[in-house]
């Protein structure tokens, strides 16, 4: 009887603890165009690269949904001194599809990300980078881009992030529709 309590006393604990604990999910699916006749596997690597704010004292509240500050414009020249650069999920499969996921507990607002694709197929090495920033706060927040298409290049999607807000005031980052198609 004391392990059953014991027990119930740790589960509770543990489910308290993480109701209070900010909390961030990447999601997508990479699919590869392919055409008739396409006989070579493609190696995928994926590497999610986070680039931490910093800067505590422009930290917002994460259940006020405030905008962010940061001059986005200056990223690129102030990377190195505003942000400390870590990949914090790395995946690789042979494949034409590929689900991707990594979640972990952590407050993201005003941080910059990076999806560094590798394909190898037939021989050739090419790579697409999506890159974008998390410009609204929330406590929980949701990145969902379903599909991605496999496409050689550098795309920074800033601009085209739609930012909603669920009936649990959880943020999701989602692309319009059909987004990568004509790319």
């Amino acid at each position: 009887m004391r392990t059953l309590y014991l027990a119930l006393f740790f589960i509770l604990f543990t489910a308290a603890s993480r109701a209070q604990s900010p909390e961030y999910v990447f999601k997508f699916r990479l699919e590869e165009l392919v055409s008739h006749g396409d006989t070579c596997s493609s190696e995928y690597k994926i590497d999610l690269v986070q680039y931490e704010n910093k800067n505590t004292d422009i930290l917002a509240n994460p259940f006020g949904h405030d905008s962010s500050k940061y001059d986005w414009s200056k990223f690129n020249e102030r990377k190195d001194l505003d942000f400390k650069r870590s990949v914090i999920c790395t995946a690789s499969k042979t494949t034409y599809t590929m689900n991707f996921k990594a979640s972990n507990q952590g407050y993201i607002f005003d941080n910059y990300y990076e999806i560094q694709i590798t394909r190898n197929k037939c021989g050739k090495t090419e790579s697409m980078i999506i890159r974008f920033p998390i410009r609204v706060s929330s406590f929980v927040t949701f990145v969902t881009f379903i599909p991605i298409y496999f496409i050689p290049g550098d795309f920074n999607i800033d601009i085209d992030i739609d930012y909603t807000f669920d009936n649990t005031s959880y943020l999701n980052l989602s692309l319009p529709k059909d987004y990568w198609i004509g790319k």
